[in-house]
């Protein structure tokens, strides 16, 4: 009985010294885990930041080279365009979780397509292609701002301001090019209809952004995206030519 007794004894007093190591060393590794997935959300946040810099630069080279091409310049360099597609290919497997990986690879084979398409492009299809490349862009920064990242509502608001950004950069490019193309010819009901529905989706942008971006140092970044001597050009084009239409239909 005295035998049972010390080993329910010692028993006792080992459960008391190894049942908070035991749960220590779960709480331990719950925490490890949880730092190593927090960890793991911000890269993922790092590198969409970086694909979405890449998606901005080769938006900037596609319009640099669509613009030679519809100039018809002798010498057309499309050596930029193709480095930016290809640095876009390799950042695609760390900038999208598993749910948008497949349609980011399909994604990147149709603008690869494109791509290729495009030195033989005759300046009357520039147009086709641009609206292709257009909804392309458009299917890229849809999928970034649906593949939310499991990070806090400030870092998810950061980025949702730098989405904007790029949006209204996207719009810009697509208001130049248009303009571009109704200066040769300024009664093209289409291409005025198309300007006119990228200048209200760039007034939807603005206010959003102003929605979602409270605090004054981000306002600023918007009024200093707009004093950028592009936006300052587009915007006095734009005016020019509509005001022109608006003058003709009131005639």
């Amino acid at each position: 009985m005295n035998l049972l007794n010390y080993f329910s004894i010692k028993t006792r007093m080992l459960a008391l010294v190894l049942l908070p190591l035991i749960f220590a060393s779960v709480l331990s590794g719950l925490e490890i885990n949880t730092q190593h997935n927090h960890v793991q959300a911000l890269n993922m946040v790092n590198h969409k930041i970086d694909f979405l810099q890449s998606l901005s630069k080769l938006n900037s080279s596609i319009n640099n080279v669509r613009e030679d091409l519809f100039n018809q310049s002798t010498n057309v360099d499309f050596t930029q365009l193709n480095s930016d597609i290809q640095q876009i290919e390799q950042q695609l497997p760390s900038s999208f979780s598993a749910q948008y990986t497949t349609e980011m690879q399909a994604w990147y084979e149709s603008i690869s397509e494109a791509n290729k398409e495009l030195p033989e492009i005759t300046v009357d299809g520039l147009n086709d292609w641009s609206i292709w490349i257009n909804e392309l862009q458009v299917q890229a920064l849809n999928t970034l701002e649906k593949d939310r990242t499991n990070v806090s509502e400030e870092i998810n608001r950061e980025l949702a301001i730098l989405y904007q950004l790029q949006w209204l950069s996207l719009w810009s490019i697509d208001e130049k090019w248009l303009i571009s193309q109704l200066l040769l010819n300024r009664n093209n009901n289409e291409l005025l209809n198309q300007l006119n529905t990228i200048t209200e989706r760039q007034q939807l942008l603005v206010e959003r952004f102003i929605d979602i971006s409270a605090k004054p140092e981000q306002v600023a970044l918007l009024l200093d995206t707009f004093s950028d001597k592009a936006f300052e050009q587009s915007y006095q084009l734009r005016s020019h030519i509509l005001g022109i239409r608006n003058s003709v239909s009131i005639d």
